[in-house]
């Protein structure tokens, strides 16, 4: 039986703060995620650090929070990326235009089966999709209502550099600098679904393997 989602950035690190504290029950912390998985971990950082935990760093990869009253991206167009990312790890390929070509939700579903059979998928795929599709929606609206109190801890934030930032999404450093005031920021090669491919993310573990040794 599949557990339903947290509903809030909170829960989300909460479930990650118990799970991290059993599998290493003592000594020093670091966290790191990326885009959404930045907030989680700054969460996550929060609650281990009041349970008497030592968190060295936070970092946060290319990290932004919503910009109030400014017009999301597509729900479509995000999940065709999230699917089409899914799929490559895999060894598959979905239609470089499946994007344009879908306008909703709704249609997105629809095709699904016959989108993961062309890419030659395993029927298994399809329940691995939705449950990806699931996952999507509830992070983002978990995303959509967080907002991030003050902490005290060291954070660094990790901009792509190659990414100009959309209307929905505030810059990075403003998004954190208020709330972390022990924020130091880097810049590192790529937009952000490229931050941690290939050459990039060798580039971004060098980086914080350097600020932690």
């Amino acid at each position: 039986c599949e557990e339903p989602f947290p509903k809030t950035i909170e829960a989300f690190a909460a479930a990650y703060a118990e799970a991290i504290a059993a599998a290493v029950p003592s000594g020093p912390i670091n966290l790191a995620g990326w885009s959404l998985g930045g907030a989680i971990a700054l969460e996550t950082a929060r609650e281990l650090t009041a349970a008497g935990r030592e968190v060295q760093q936070v970092w946060l990869l290319d990290t932004r929070l919503p910009h109030k009253g400014a017009a999301p991206p597509s729900e479509a167009e995000e999940i065709c990326n999230l699917l089409a990312d899914a799929a490559a790890q895999l060894g598959a390929a979905l239609p470089e235009t499946l994007a344009a070509e879908i306008a909703s939700e709704a249609e997105l579903r629809r095709c699904l089966p016959e989108l993961l059979a062309a890419a030659g998928l395993p029927p298994a795929a399809l329940r691995q999709a939705e449950r990806l599709i699931e996952a999507y929606r509830a992070t983002s609206a978990a995303l959509a209502g967080y907002r991030p109190k003050r902490y005290d801890g060291e954070v660094s934030l990790i901009v792509a550099r190659d990414q100009a930032g959309g209307p929905a999404m505030l810059d990075p450093h403003s998004s954190w600098e208020q709330s972390c005031p022990q924020l130091t920021v880097h810049e590192s090669a790529g937009d952000h679904r490229t931050l941690l491919t290939g050459e990039r993310a060798a580039a971004v573990a060098k980086l914080i393997d350097s600020a932690n040794t």
